[in-house]
C-alpha cells in the first residue's frame, strides 16, 4: 500500500501542474515518475496547440537542451526556452499536430556533456493515465478520451496514419446535437479600400480563426487590432488569430481595422454552420469531435478531480 507521504507528494505535484498549466489558459493532465534519471515525467497541455511537456532536472541551467524527434522531424528546445518549475526542474515543450497523437516522440536531453533519453506518445501517455490507479475515475480520464477521439478524427480527415488511430479501443461517438449559433460574421463600420470577405476555422497544427479581407489599397495602410501579420492568398488577405483553447470555442473574437471596421466571429459559429451543411463525412466527424472536445474541456475545468478527490492515490 502507498505510504501517506506518497499521497502528499502526488497532491503537491498535481496542484503545481494545475497552477502552471491552467494559469496560461491551457488544460493540464499530469503523469510524474520518481526516477534516478534526470528525465522526471511528462504532461500534456491541451490549448490552441497540443503540447507534450518533458520534465527534467538539469545541472547546466545555461546550456542544457532537449531535442525531440518525431519520425524525420527534429526540434531542439534550449533550457532558456523551457519553463522553470522549481529548483533545477524544467519543463521542455514539444508541440505536435493533433493527427500525430500515435507518433512516438524521442526526447534526448543534453546536459553537462551527458545525454539522457526517453520517449512517449500522446496515446502511450493516455494508456498510462488510464491504467494508473492514482487517477482512477478522475475527470482527466474523460478529457483524455475526448482528446484521443479528436486526434483520430483529425487523422481520418487528413488521411494521416489511419492504420494507427489514436482512439483505438476508446472510441466514443460525439454528440450529434450541436446547437445553432447566432448570425456569423457580425460586421459594423467601414474603412475605405478594405472590406470583410469571410471567416473560417483552422484546425491543422493549431486551432485558430482566419479573417479574410478584400483589399484594393496598400495592406500596410491598415492596422488590425489582433492577430498575426496579414497573409496574401488567392486574391485575399487573411489575418489569423491563434491561441484559442477548447474551452473558449463559444467565445466571440472581435477584430477591428483602423478603429473603424469591426468583425466578430467565434469558432462555434463555424462548428455549428459547417456541421449542418457539409456532406464530407470526415469533416463532419471531425467537427463533431471538436464540439465534444469543447464540452469535455468545460467539464474538466469546472471539476478536474471529478468525484474522486479523496482517492488520488489508491492501494497498490
Amino acid at each position: 500500500m502507498q505510504q501517506a507521504t506518497s499521497k502528499k507528494s502526488i497532491l503537491r505535484i498535481v496542484s503545481l501542474a494545475l497552477v502552471l498549466l491552467l494559469s496560461v489558459g491551457a488544460l493540464g493532465i499530469w503523469a510524474f515518475a520518481e526516477t534516478a534519471s534526470p528525465m522526471k515525467g511528462t504532461s500534456v497541455s491541451l490549448g490552441s496547440e497540443l503540447v507534450v511537456n518533458f520534465y527534467a532536472e538539469v545541472t547546466d541551467t545555461q546550456g542544457a537542451e532537449m531535442t525531440f524527434g518525431i519520425g524525420a522531424q527534429t526540434k531542439t528546445v534550449s533550457v532558456a526556452q523551457a519553463q522553470h518549475v522549481e529548483g533545477n526542474l524544467y519543463s521542455f515543450p514539444c508541440t505536435i499536430a493533433p493527427a500525430q497523437m500515435t507518433k512516438t516522440i524521442e526526447a534526448t536531453l543534453s546536459d553537462s556533456g551527458k545525454t539522457y533519453q526517453t520517449s512517449t506518445s500522446v496515446r502511450a501517455y493516455a494508456e498510462k493515465l488510464f491504467d494508473s490507479k492514482q487517477w482512477d475515475k478522475l475527470a482527466a480520464n474523460d478529457m483524455m478520451v475526448a482528446t484521443l477521439n479528436y486526434g483520430a478524427a483529425t487523422q481520418e480527415y487528413f488521411d494521416y496514419n489511419i492504420e494507427n488511430l489514436a482512439n483505438a479501443g476508446y472510441e466514443k461517438t460525439a454528440t450529434a446535437e450541436i446547437p445553432e449559433v447566432g448570425a456569423a460574421n457580425m460586421v459594423s463600420g467601414s474603412v475605405s479600400g478594405i472590406s470583410f470577405y469571410g471567416a473560417s476555422l483552422v484546425f491543422e497544427t493549431r486551432i485558430a480563426v482566419r479573417f479574410y479581407f478584400a483589399v484594393s489599397g496598400n495592406i500596410a495602410d491598415y492596422n488590425f487590432s489582433i492577430g498575426e501579420e496579414p497573409v496574401y492568398k488567392n486574391g485575399l488577405y487573411y489575418v489569423e488569430v491563434p491561441d484559442i483553447n477548447p474551452q473558449d470555442y463559444a467565445t466571440n473574437i472581435t477584430l477591428t481595422v483602423n478603429d473603424a471596421l469591426t468583425v466578430t466571429y467565434s469558432p462555434m459559429q463555424y462548428i455549428s454552420r459547417m456541421y449542418g451543411k457539409t456532406e464530407n463525412a470526415e469533416l463532419k466527424a471531425l467537427i463533431g469531435e471538436l464540439y465534444q472536445y469543447h464540452l469535455t474541456a468545460l467539464d474538466y475545468l469546472a471539476d478536474p478531480y471529478g468525484n474522486d478527490k479523496d482517492n488520488l492515490v489508491s492501494a497498490q
